[in-house]
């Protein structure tokens, strides 16, 4: 099972572009291989985790991401790594 998080639209349409031509590169290869995923959009796997602030800007959701990794696994990552391991553990919940 892959998970990951849906392209959300940008300002930047030429970065908008390229991650939608990854995402779709990674779908292909799971559908040649057989392989199941799913996506989430990042508002879907956020309010799993109780993460959804209204108004919030990225920085402080990247920081709640931090934060509550920290609490569940008792673990110090990235906000990057922070946001990669609660978009994987969406498809539990």
């Amino acid at each position: 099972m892959i998970v990951f998080e849906d392209v959300r639209i940008l300002k930047n349409t030429h970065v908008t572009v390229m991650l939608a031509e990854i995402l779709g590169a990674v779908i292909g290869k799971c559908v040649d291989i057989g392989i199941q995923y799913e996506s989430f959009a990042p508002a879907s796997w956020r309010s799993k985790h109780g993460l959804q602030k209204t108004g919030a800007k990225r920085e402080e959701l990247k920081q709640m991401s931090v934060d509550k990794v920290r609490e569940l696994y008792n673990s110090d990552v990235t906000d990057d790594e922070a946001d990669a391991i609660l978009i994987g553990a969406a498809w539990y919940l």
